[in-house]
């Protein structure tokens, strides 16, 4: 925080690779801004998210994670944008902290991050910085997959057989046709019975299957589910009548 007032775009060629680094204003806890120009810094952070085919979430290893990463991290996951957490200055913990402890203070803190792959880094030596490049690649190429609509849904199909979602009516959740419409984000669309049964708490846990299941192990999936139209003509009342041909 304090280094950087503004978003800096920094082109340059890795491994023979062309991309664009966004390098963020550092932000501060919002009880530390001193005067507009540390809000129009956490701004352009924000703005920055909205640009970014992948996101790198600096963290330091020697701090406690706090307000201002949290509400960082829901303008990740609403947005969508694949994520690595770049875990810095592990140099200096490591011999006190095994990252199995740290894995399980994120997940605490940050469990809607919790699919992310974490890297730890040092920016005094460089280490890790390879591998951080790699994961970007890497989560950028997850992102824009496209997946069969026959694995889909196969995989739907097997998450429902092992747990649907509950309704208090004993309404039985049907999923009657599941296909990929974008990426980046992979975008799912469902025919269902409800779309209601599917949202909330399902909805999480069927996109945590999902991971396990489809190629988008390590990035955000945007799930959209509609119900079934079926047509008057075969008896449904809640159907629109079909209008009539003029001559």
């Amino acid at each position: 925080a304090g280094t950087t007032r503004d978003s800096v775009d920094v082109r340059l060629e890795h491994n023979g690779r062309s991309l664009v680094v966004i390098d963020t204003a550092g932000v501060r806890k919002k009880k530390s801004w001193a005067d507009d120009v540390e809000r129009y810094s956490h701004q352009r952070a924000t703005d920055a998210i909205r640009r970014a085919d992948v996101a790198v979430l600096l963290l330091e290893a020697t701090e406690p994670t706090s307000q201002i990463e949290k509400a960082l991290v829901k303008e990740l996951i609403d947005r969508c944008t694949p994520t690595i957490v770049a875990l810095n200055k592990w140099d200096l913990v490591e011999d006190t902290l095994s990252i199995e402890d740290y894995l399980k203070h994120f997940d605490q803190e940050l469990p809607s991050l919790s699919f992310a792959p974490i890297v730890t880094i040092s920016g005094k030596t460089g280490e890790g910085l390879e591998e951080l490049m790699a994961l970007a690649f890497n989560l950028f190429e997850q992102a824009g997959h496209r997946e069969t609509t026959g694995r889909l849904n196969a995989a739907f199909e097997r998450i429902l057989s092992e747990r649907g979602p509950s309704s208090r009516l004993g309404t039985q959740a049907k999923v009657y046709y599941v296909s990929q419409i974008g990426t980046h984000p992979p975008t799912i669309a469902a025919v269902v019975n409800k779309p209601d049964l599917f949202e909330g708490q399902y909805e999480r846990y069927l996109k945590n299957r999902l991971r396990d299941l489809v190629p988008f192990s390590e990035v955000p999936i945007r799930l959209r589910f509609t119900a079934r139209r079926r047509d008057a003509r075969h008896g449904d009342p809640g159907a629109e009548a079909p209008r009539r041909r003029r001559s």
